[in-house]
């Protein structure tokens, strides 16, 4: 369940030497896993099978996806409910910072942003049995000036990400709203309410807190991703950055809680976690 820019490609076509994702990595694991999407198209799609994202999300959406999510999975035949294990990954904010920030300050607070997820998350671990739910934090969306920008750029950013690119010093207000946002994110997680039951948990993986501009003002702007990881608008990933965050998700899934990186790597795939003898599981509040 991620927003529009689908941040690790819920797609599963060809293996991952084609395409770096995370059903792709997994297929590795579980020749039998379903629920990717395939293909093109939108969230109705009947190629998008279980992925739900739909542009332009915003954290209001997360509910209405949990709803939609749970559903589908009902209605698919292919789909045993109350047996088969589950792996969600949601991924919200962005946009609450890009446009919300304009319109509605008090409905995009931190604390708002808080009690968006967990109303979604608090209904995915009523309705979903054998789940586990990957929470990627918000991005800094700054990023989207902290790489080599073409005149395409300048001028798409104006529009998809309003709050940001009015020409004042939206950069201290950013930077400082992301942290908040990403800071309300980990006491909910930390606050134990989804380590209740054996078969449900969230956990945080924080790979996408590399993106987050410095706090020092004279590194604000420091280049933070080559300009070939996104795509003609400076903003969403291209294809290798798709890969590059499945990459990163992976090794988070894969590192015990607390001990978890948030550093890039140079090139993709440069390190590659495997489970071990000794842990041969996706790590969990309850098992790191």
């Amino acid at each position: 369940m991620n927003i529009e820019f689908k941040m690790i490609r819920p797609r599963g076509e060809a293996t991952w030497r084609n395409y770096l994702t995370l059903p792709n990595i997994l297929k590795e694991f579980n020749p039998g896993l379903k629920g990717y999407s395939v293909g093109k198209g939108e969230f109705l799609a009947p190629n998008s099978h279980m992925n739900v994202a739909f542009p332009v999300s915003a954290d209001f959406d997360a509910y209405r996806q949990a709803q939609f999510l749970v559903k589908k999975m009902k209605k698919d035949p292919d789909v045993d409910f109350k047996n088969d294990w589950k792996l969600i990954t949601m991924f919200f904010g962005a946009n609450d910072l890009c446009s919300g920030q304009c319109y509605d300050k008090d409905g995009t607070t931190p604390l708002q942003h808080s009690k968006k997820l967990q109303k979604a998350l608090d209904y995915l671990q009523a309705n979903l049995p054998r789940t586990f739910v990957n929470l990627v934090p918000v991005l800094d969306v700054s990023v989207s000036v902290r790489v080599k920008r073409s005149f395409m750029c300048h001028m798409l950013h104006r529009f998809f990400c309003t709050c940001f690119h009015q020409k004042g010093n939206e950069m201290d207000q950013i930077t400082q709203m992301v942290r908040d946002y990403q800071t309300a994110e980990q006491i909910l997680i930390n606050s134990g309410r989804y380590n209740k039951k054996e078969d449900f948990t969230v956990v945080i993986q924080p790979f996408i807190k590399l993106f987050n501009a410095p706090l020092d003002k004279k590194r604000q702007f420091e280049e933070v991703i080559d300009i070939s990881f996104v795509t003609y608008d400076c903003f969403h990933f291209s294809q290798k950055g798709h890969a590059l965050a499945a990459n990163l998700l992976w090794n988070n899934m894969l590192q015990p809680v607390g001990s978890k990186s948030e550093t890039t790597m140079d090139f993709i795939m440069k390190d590659f976690v495997c489970p071990t003898v000794r842990s041969p599981y996706i790590f969990t509040a309850n098992n790191s």
